[in-house]
């Protein structure tokens, strides 16, 4: 992916924690605003193992008020959801108008994921680009609000973070064995990344890629782009 996976300039622990309580107050302002709407927002995370998708979900659960917004940490279909067509779990997820979801991973696994691990054939995950794209388009024109955000990690920055956690008898937790499996297939899983983002930057939907490889930085960037997408829709 040509985009940078470093920030231009990172942010300093003062300007960091400045910033992100500007940009929580914005984002509870525009809660305000979408609430008195008939629209809805719906924020996609994406990007590799520790890139800082579940910080942002965590942060936006610290800014917002819970009876108007829901976060969603997608995982493998259970055994009802293998028996309905693969969309059918995120249609059942879309928010109501006036409201927030956050989907830490999305309907994207099936071309990311599934895609990499073999779970979904090559015509499923061909035919899924179009499901996605029909998906999306079909939500924005009843009103839906997308920010589709991907973590931009480099793999040095991934390793450094999971032999960091490995380090601490605390974090140790994190880091499992497919984690590790998964890293070793970082090009394979960055091609995944590349096409998902070329195939389904549309209109209504684009992607913002967020350089990940500062924590304080990216976790910033990414709060300003929910805080801009979302505020430029509700013009």
């Amino acid at each position: 992916m040509p985009e940078p996976t470093a920030p231009d300039r990172a942010l300093s622990k003062t300007d960091y924690r400045r910033l992100i309580h500007r940009l929580q107050d914005r984002i509870s302002d525009i809660q305000a605003r979408v609430r008195d709407s008939k629209r809805s927002v719906l924020i996609a995370l994406e990007g590799p193992d520790e890139s800082g998708k579940s910080t942002v979900a965590q942060r936006l659960l610290e800014t917002l008020d819970p009876r108007g917004f829901r976060v969603w940490h997608t995982y493998g279909a259970d055994a009802g959801e293998l028996r309905r067509p693969w969309l059918w779990r995120f249609w059942m997820r879309i928010p109501r108008r006036g409201s927030f979801a956050c989907f830490d991973r999305s309907w994207y696994g099936r071309v990311l994921v599934e895609r990499v691990e073999g779970l979904a054939s090559d015509r499923e995950v061909k035919r899924a680009y179009g499901e996605i794209v029909a998906f999306e388009k079909a939500l924005a024109e009843d009103g839906a609000v997308f920010v589709k955000l991907f973590m931009n990690l480099s793999k040095r920055e991934q390793r450094r973070r999971f032999e960091a956690s490995e380090a601490d008898p605390n974090q140790r937790w994190r880091v499992k064995k497919e984690d590790w499996d998964r890293h070793r297939r970082f090009g394979t899983y960055r091609e995944a990344f590349d096409d998902m983002v070329k195939r389904t930057s549309k209109p209504g939907a684009r992607w913002k890629i967020i350089p990940a490889d500062d924590r304080r930085t990216a976790e910033a960037l990414a709060l300003g782009a929910i805080a801009g997408t979302v505020a430029r829709e509700m013009r």
